[in-house]
């Protein structure tokens, strides 16, 4: 493995170097994304030391006593609250061996190291390319040694924007969030992979090449995976992946499946996922799903980043709410007027419950990584 820096290169040796002489052992740690965290993930991967990497940007450590049994403690925030996702050595490897076929790593490949190492989609892209003996490349490093990057849609909007040059890239791994169709309109001449995920799972379930006439749809299970799909439309899942449990906590499986709190259907296309169970919202006896609109408001070039929620509505019983952040001047009743064009008036928010905030998405605090939520 080489790791390519912004202003210097590691090699193989030197990379090994590293990882051997490296003497920390701590389980716990703030995970920023630089070289030492490489390392230290690395040596620990290796020396067969639980790891549990958390966001430079909590105030203070966990307080965990981890397992010795256990590979990896991940912590992700669902609609539940903040857990501890405990995974084997196994989980990794399994992960890391069954990919989809397009995106299998040879020793030449070069991964950006787009997403944070603390988490599912950083951590398993790092863990990837080691056992593949497959090459790093850090933000500023080489740009023609990359060849795979992993990309949330806001990462993705802006590569579009500023027509980064990638000559050699072959895969660009699009999940995390809501992901609208005209994003992937737009890069539809770009090696565009669209891929559902979770944290509970060890990164992806189904991973599916974008083609426009199937939409968002992520086709059908990586091997290894399996999806099912219960009577009210959740999505189920299990297979070698499978997590072993959150912390601290019983086990969440229903007969060694796991609940996701997705909606979704299988068509013969594969998985196409509705929305979330907990955010689905019902308005005038018609059934709405979040993801929809805030997929809506994405399209929109000033649009930076969404969240839609609900308020109690007397008339209707329940409405969907919107705070937006923009990147451009806007206000609340032009975004109306434009999502008139793009979703069925009811599923539209009144221009009254769109607030609208100027700022970025540093600004905003957030990732906006959410994997539970499906989609690495």
């Amino acid at each position: 493995m080489k790791i390519f820096l912004p202003d210097q290169v590691l090699d193989d040796k030197e990379v090994e170097r590293l990882i051997e002489n490296h003497q920390d052992v701590t389980s716990i740690f703030f995970a920023p994304t630089t070289l030492e965290t490489i390392i230290h993930i690395l040596a620990l991967f290796k020396k067969g030391i639980p790891l549990c990497p958390i966001s430079p940007r909590e105030s203070s450590l966990p307080e965990l006593s981890l397992p010795a049994s256990i590979c990896s403690c991940l912590a992700t925030s669902g609609t539940t609250g903040a857990k501890f996702a405990m995974h084997s050595l196994e989980n990794h490897l399994a992960n890391a061996r069954s990919t989809h076929r397009d995106l299998i790593l040879q020793k030449e490949d070069g991964y950006l190291v787009s997403l944070p190492l603390y988490h599912i989609g950083g951590l398993s892209l790092l863990l990837r390319s080691f056992l593949a003996d497959s090459n790093l490349v850090l933000p500023g490093g080489a740009r023609e040694r990359v060849t795979h990057s992993s990309f949330v849609p806001t990462q993705l909007k802006r590569f579009l924007e500023k027509k980064e040059s990638y000559p050699n890239l072959r895969a660009i791994l699009l999940g995390g969030a809501a992901i609208p169709l005209s994003l992937c309109e737009e890069a539809k001449d770009l090696p565009l992979y669209l891929t559902y995920g979770m944290t509970e799972m060890t990164s992806q379930v189904a991973t599916k090449r974008f083609a426009l006439e199937d939409g968002i749809n992520f086709g059908y299970p990586l091997p290894g995976r399996e999806v099912k799909i219960g009577v009210d439309g959740e999505v189920f899942v299990r297979g070698g992946t499978l997590f072993l449990g959150y912390y601290g906590l019983p086990s969440p499986l229903v007969d060694g499946w796991l609940p996701t709190r997705d909606l979704g259907c299988l068509d013969e296309n594969g998985l196409t996922i509705l929305g979330r169970k907990d955010r689905m919202l019902i308005s005038g006896g018609e059934n709405i799903y979040p993801e929809e609109i805030e997929r809506a408001f994405l399209s929109l070039s000033e649009v930076e980043s969404v969240v839609v929620s609900k308020r109690i509505d007397k008339e209707f019983g329940e409405r969907p709410i919107a705070k937006v952040w923009i990147r451009e001047a806007s206000s609340s009743s032009l975004l109306y007027e434009k999502l008139e064009r793009l979703l069925v008036k009811f599923k539209i928010p009144y221009a009254e419950d769109i607030t609208v905030v100027e700022g970025s998405l540093e600004q905003r605090g957030s990732y906006q990584l959410s994997w539970k939520q499906g989609h690495e």
